[in-house]
């Protein structure tokens, strides 16, 4: 009896062996150095699609960033990008009144802090940075998005510079940051000392006034690349608009902040465009992307990855599955690999209010959601970083050569592919996309799955469940 109920389990161990080491139709192998309960492969179809991407909102009221962008990069692979600031500013917390009969402007002034983190392309070249009046009244409770401009009314004042957006500098306060300074036309600010008291304690009576301002920024040479800069405009120490004058002979200033008014909330956006011209990235929107594909923040390009025969893996359990993307080398230092990349998917709910706030600040738009290996890994509170997703370059050595890879964990977006059993395109599509891509104007190239090179594949470690 001992004899038989030995060669049954040995011959029982011998055939789950069999069964996990079998190939399967769709190329997996069990590997070597692999516990003889998983499979592992790496040879799935990958279709992929260069797309421009959607509308993004860039509000502040929606956006969640600390920054806006501003200015204009020329790149020879991805056409040239703009970046402009539409903005309210607000009264201070106490009722100021004007003397007109004893007061003499000195100067007005606006100052924009930098903010390193979105800074993109070439710091060293000269820039040229515009504040307009707006013409057009700039809603402070709309949420705006990237298409949006207004009018302007006149040009205010400019500045020539060379960008330091790490150099720091006190504003008549014991701290320092990094800030450009711009200096506007006095006319501006005896316009403002002449408003009635209304104007001077109501935000929205301002904001109707004096409606906003448009700040733009290009190279001062059109043959430079150019830089796309970020102003964290809700510091309310280093970015303001101050009027410096006087009442007899005491020296005075009185503040407008970007951040809030003295009653309401101000607004401001981002105004983006693309103009791709006759550049390889612009070629290659609505193409297929197999040996080469191109991604961009701001309202730029996207991946579209299909994975069409998923259906083919029915009964695994997906133990990790992760995307595997090899990046060009920069041909430009003004051009880095974008610091992080996203996984997302098309919505098929109805949203809340609560989902659409969500979604607006942390995917740019409500029509889309972050994977959910990204929202596992940012956690609870959506403030535990990536790291266990993934998704920054990092170094690598393929076929003996130094290369930059984007890894990206999908094991939770993978199983539920395989666990559909509807074959619903939706849940078999994922975009790739530069994150958060309203804040970032970076971009790159990457090489596709059927590069002869480093082709992007899908490695997948899964368990048999029969």
């Amino acid at each position: 009896m001992r004899y038989y109920s030995t060669s049954a389990t040995l011959i029982l161990v011998s055939l789950l062996w069999l069964c996990c080491t079998k190939i399967s139709p769709f190329g997996s192998e069990l590997l070597d150095d692999q516990l003889g309960d998983y499979a592992f492969t790496d040879t799935l179809t990958l279709r992929c699609t260069i797309e421009q991407e959607d509308e993004v909102f860039t509000s502040d009221r929606s956006n969640g960033s600390p920054y806006l962008l501003c200015g204009e990069l020329n790149d020879p692979e991805f056409g040239k990008t703009t970046a402009d600031i539409y903005s309210l500013v607000g009264l201070p917390g106490a009722a100021v009144r004007f003397d007109t009969s004893k007061l003499q402007v000195d100067s007005i002034v606006m100052y924009l802090r930098y903010d390193i983190t979105g800074v993109y392309g070439d710091t060293t070249t000269e820039q040229t940075l515009k504040v307009f009046q707006l013409d057009e009244e700039l809603i402070y409770t709309r949420e705006y998005q990237s298409s949006a401009s207004l009018r302007t009314l006149r040009e205010l004042g400019s500045v020539r510079f060379v960008p330091r957006p790490s150099k720091k500098d006190s504003l008549s306060i014991a701290a320092k940051a990094p800030f450009l300074r711009v200096k506007l036309d006095n006319n501006f600010g005896k316009l403002l000392t002449r408003l009635d008291s209304a104007s001077l304690v109501n935000d929205t009576i301002l904001y109707d006034k004096i409606k906003g301002f448009k700040i733009t920024c290009a190279p001062s040479n059109s043959s430079d690349p150019g830089v796309i800069l970020a102003f964290n405009l809700n510091d309310p120490n280093f970015s303001l608009v101050r009027l410096y004058f006087k009442e007899d002979t005491t020296k005075r200033r009185f503040d407008l902040r970007f951040l809030e008014g003295r009653l309401t909330e101000t607004n401001k956006f981002n105004h983006f465009s693309h103009d791709y011209g006759n550049s390889v990235a612009g070629k290659s929107i609505g193409q297929p992307g197999n040996e080469l594909m191109y991604v961009q923040g701001a309202k730029g390009i996207r991946i579209k990855i299909e994975i069409p025969y998923v259906a083919n893996l029915d009964n695994i359990a997906i133990n990790k599955a992760e995307l595997i993307i090899t990046a060009k080398s920069p041909a430009s230092n003004a051009f880095p690999l974008p610091s992080q990349l996203s996984l997302t998917e098309t919505i098929a709910r109805n949203l809340t209010r609560l989902d659409s706030t969500i979604l607006k600040s942390l995917v740019g738009n409500y029509q889309q959601d972050l994977v959910g290996d990204m929202y596992v890994s940012l956690g609870p509170s959506l403030t535990g970083g990536l790291g266990l997703f993934g998704g920054k370059p990092v170094s690598a050595t393929v076929g003996g050569n130094a290369v930059k890879q984007y890894r990206m964990i999908l094991t939770d977006r993978f199983q539920a592919m395989v666990d559909d059993t509807k074959n619903n395109t939706r849940l078999k599509t994922i975009y790739l996309k530069v994150y958060p891509n309203r804040s970032f104007a970076s971009r790159s190239i990457l090489y596709g799955p059927k590069s002869t090179e480093f082709p992007a594949k899908l490695a997948l470690k899964y368990t048999k469940l029969r």
